[in-house]
């Protein structure tokens, strides 16, 4: 089971329940509820892409990704040519 699939089994048994925290000076909470709607949409819009699109905004991303490894905000490996991304622990 992937990761997005245990977010996703999370929100269908917990949607009430708190997700994420967002940080700031007006803390806000996020639901499982509300986090699946965000994956919904935003896997509704990748779909509906046109091919140089879809390719354009993943390698954005994934340069996005570099970028936050780079000024070590993230952790990145690379095991069998497959890379991951993780939050570093707070400090």
């Amino acid at each position: 089971m992937s990761h997005v699939d245990r977010i996703r089994w999370q929100c269908r048994i917990r949607p009430h329940e708190p997700a994420l925290a967002l940080p700031g000076p007006d803390p806000r909470i996020v639901t499982y509820d509300r986090l699946e709607a965000a994956l919904n949409n935003a896997g509704r819009r990748m779909r509906e892409l046109d091919v140089f699109n879809a390719t354009l905004a993943t390698l954005e991303t994934a340069a996005h990704l570099d970028l936050l490894a780079a000024r070590t905000r993230i952790s990145r490996t690379e095991e069998d040519g497959e890379v991951r991304y993780a939050g570093l622990p707070a400090t």
